[in-house]
């Protein structure tokens, strides 16, 4: 048997969980003899990027396996006595070795073939997609596709952050999926909405067309549909569905950030998002006012500023860290309307 045969059989057995000790072994070994083993991730970096990795579909498993077997390598000694399938103790030991496996799969097939943009605190981009459709990232977001994916039956993304999409209707209809961090999907042809993925909840606002929201597997209700005008928000409490004005979410497209009846928490959540900054209240009560206004999205320090004014609060910068309480001698406010 050739040798890219014999590997080509490890790597299929690998795939279904059928290696033994001795093949793991070897399949490691061989692909840890590629230029780009120096620079593979420890085991628990690796751990943490396969909750982010995309599923390993039969087709990028091809182009794993067809990328190891073009890259050129070092002799290898196969094998040639037969072995005997792992038992169940003997699998719990190889579980480091096929940590790191997976660590030089997602090493040599997606981020050398997976296009990744991201955005700084404070910065906005425009990004066209390969079919023409585009994507508006928020500060301190990502986002990730394969190069090949618009040559797929399904055009995949996954946002990491906040996004505003313009998606293109193909005459193939190719459906086009937005993956989140959380498990989330949003499924679309053709139309405009913006994914918030922040903190522990994940808001899908539709400005037009019509989008289906998938919630993850282990949800009971498992996907809801989306009109012109509506929100979605899915967090710990399940999937919320309401009619909002989407201006609101949005408006920072246009450079504009605006508030309506806003908790402070959430205007002071927004602040650390978008711009990098911790937020400590000093006083109870702070984090429940409400807040109703406009601000430039480039400009922070006015929109502090505003805040400081409006409700009489004492920010305080230390390093990274805001440092919220009222000033000396104020009472709390109720609401602000700026």
């Amino acid at each position: 048997m050739k040798e890219d045969q014999y590997i080509k059989a490890l790597f299929e057995k690998f795939i279904a969980g059928k290696c033994s000790r001795e093949e793991l072994e070897m399949l490691m070994t061989y692909i840890n003899k590629t230029e780009d083993s120096k620079n593979l991730p420890g085991i628990e970096e690796v751990q943490a990027r396969l909750e982010d990795m995309p599923d390993l579909n039969n087709k990028r498993a091809d182009n794993i396996l067809e990328y190891i077997l073009d890259t050129e390598q070092e002799e290898v000694v196969l094998p040639k006595k037969k072995v005997k399938p792992m038992g169940r103790l003997q699998m719990a030991a190889a579980i480091g070795g096929v940590l790191l496996l997976l660590g030089v799969c997602y090493q040599l097939f997606f981020a050398k073939l997976t296009q990744e943009y991201s955005t700084a605190y404070g910065e906005v981009r425009t990004i066209e997609l390969p079919d023409g459709s585009e994507v508006m990232l928020n500060a301190n977001s990502s986002l990730r596709l394969h190069d090949d994916w618009d040559e797929e039956e399904v055009r995949e993304v996954w946002l990491t952050g906040e996004g505003f999409f313009s998606v293109l209707h193909t005459e193939e209809d190719q459906q086009f999926v937005v993956h989140t961090r959380q498990g989330l999907s949003v499924e679309v042809l053709g139309t405009k909405f913006n994914v918030n993925d922040r903190q522990a909840r994940i808001q899908v606002v539709l400005n037009e067309g019509k989008v289906k929201v998938k919630a993850p597997a282990e949800v009971d209700e498992e996907e809801r549909l989306l009109m012109p005008g509506e929100m979605l928000e899915f967090s710990q409490e399940g999937m919320h569905q309401q009619a909002v004005n989407t201006e609101l979410y949005t408006s920072w497209r246009h450079n504009r950030l605006q508030f309506e009846n806003t908790p402070l928490d959430e205007v002071f959540g927004l602040i650390r998002d978008n711009y990098g900054y911790e937020v400590q209240f000093e006083d109870s009560g702070i984090a429940d006012l409400r807040f109703s206004g406009s601000n430039a999205a480039d400009d922070p320090k006015l929109l502090l500023q505003t805040l400081s004014k409006s409700f009489k609060l004492d920010i305080h910068k230390r390093d990274n860290v805001l440092l919220v309480k009222y000033k000396k001698d104020t009472l709390p406010a109720q609401e602000i309307n700026s």
